[in-house]
């Protein structure tokens, strides 16, 4: 009757509030553990901790020759804004001589992220910009497209080829975070894996004749601490995605995918002999331009309360890139497909470590991400 159908209503309601209870207290359990882990793991053996700034890095890795990196060609996606740690990884190569490129989604943002690394790197030059006491002008060129856009992927890497230049870093730095709704992408798969993921393996897979021309050369994925959120269990469904959709754990899945990736992609490399060697990082939590689809509720009260005490600026935040980029010890010390933070090397969360350590997770991962990039 209506009495007993009014009861399964209230029923189902107090299930769904306390679902969405347990849901807000796993994020606060998430993220306290990241707090954790970022004042536990501040310091590594190298010296690097958290403080640690790219330019720091820099100087340290390069001895301060700022011609140190002249002849070496960097692409970073996502580089363009002037706020993101991709375009303070950009400045700092630039500076100590590197050819890069920076990309965006348009033109207009491309040409104007050059413009400001331009100005921040002008007071160094003479007024025609012609360099001096060997530091030469910044080279830095525009790289165009929408990663959301398989066309585009290809347009970029065809640009990037037609230039017949050896590719010595990739930097695959775009990304977007925790998007509110599902949404679909080209791939079939949800939005945040394909731009995350899918888009960057794409992208890798094209720019490998280049990469290889510049042996040794590395392609550097940057993922997050928020692989703590993946549930592995992504690895094995045909679209990467795990069900039903949650904005935080779609975003984790794909943050996991990339220290995945770089791991299988690094014992392909291996394998062929090509000396390429790939790697996954953690750059630190810093409020940029990834986190403009972050809703204020209570699931961000946790974050709020810690991120005073955890936070980075860009400048820490990009620490880490140039570390991966720049530092001898990953060829030295043999830590290809290894993961990064804090511009040093280090480990997953303790739950998702074991599936960094067994190859036959990330073999999965590869041989659906291949799939999938197959049917672009």
């Amino acid at each position: 009757g209506g009495e007993g159908t009014q009861l399964r209503v209230r029923a189902a309601l107090r299930v769904a509030q306390m679902a969405r209870l347990l849901s807000y207290v796993a994020i606060g359990v998430a993220v306290l553990a990241i707090a954790a882990r970022q004042v536990a793991l501040n310091v590594g053996e190298n010296g690097n901790s958290s403080a640690t700034t790219a330019e720091e890095v820099a100087a340290k890795e390069l001895g301060g020759d700022r011609t140190a990196l002249q002849g070496r060609v960097v692409l970073i996606t996502g580089s363009a804004g002037t706020n993101g740690i991709g375009w303070e990884t950009a400045r700092v190569l630039a500076r100590y001589g590197a050819h890069v490129f920076v990309h965006g989604r348009s033109a207009a943002r491309a040409e104007a992220g050059i413009a400001a690394l331009r100005t921040a790197l002008a007071p160094e030059l003479p007024v025609d910009g012609s360099g001096r006491g060997g530091q030469a002008a910044p080279q830095l060129s525009p790289l165009v497209g929408d990663l959301a856009k398989p066309d585009d992927v290809r347009a970029m890497a065809a640009a990037f080829l037609g230039t017949g230049l050896p590719l010595h870093t990739l930097i695959l730095n775009a990304g977007i975070m925790a998007l509110p709704q599902r949404n679909e992408s080209a791939s079939g798969c949800d939005l945040q894996m394909h731009v995350n993921h899918i888009a960057h393996a794409h992208l890798t897979r094209l720019l490998r004749p280049a990469l290889e021309a510049a042996a040794p050369s590395r392609v550097i994925a940057v993922s997050s601490a928020a692989h703590r959120r993946a549930n592995i269990a992504f690895v094995d469904d045909d679209a990467l995605e795990t069900h039903p959709y949650n904005d935080w754990e779609a975003y984790g899945n794909s943050k996991m995918a990339n220290v995945l990736f770089a791991a299988a992609l690094n014992r392909e490399y291996a394998a062929a002999g090509n000396g390429v060697t790939a790697v996954s990082l953690h750059p630190g939590l810093i409020l940029t331009d990834l986190s403009r689809h972050m809703k204020l509720s209570i699931t961000m009260a946790p974050m709020l309360l810690v991120y005073p005490f955890i936070k980075k600026n860009v400048a820490q935040g990009a620490a880490t890139s140039v570390y991966c980029a720049v530092s001898s010890a990953i060829d030295d010390d043999g830590l290809g497909g290894r993961y990064f933070e804090d511009a040093h090397v280090s480990t997953l969360f303790k739950h998702q470590q074991p599936h960094l350590d067994d190859p036959s997770v990330a073999a999965r991962l590869m041989a659906r991400t291949d799939a999938i990039v197959d049917a672009l």
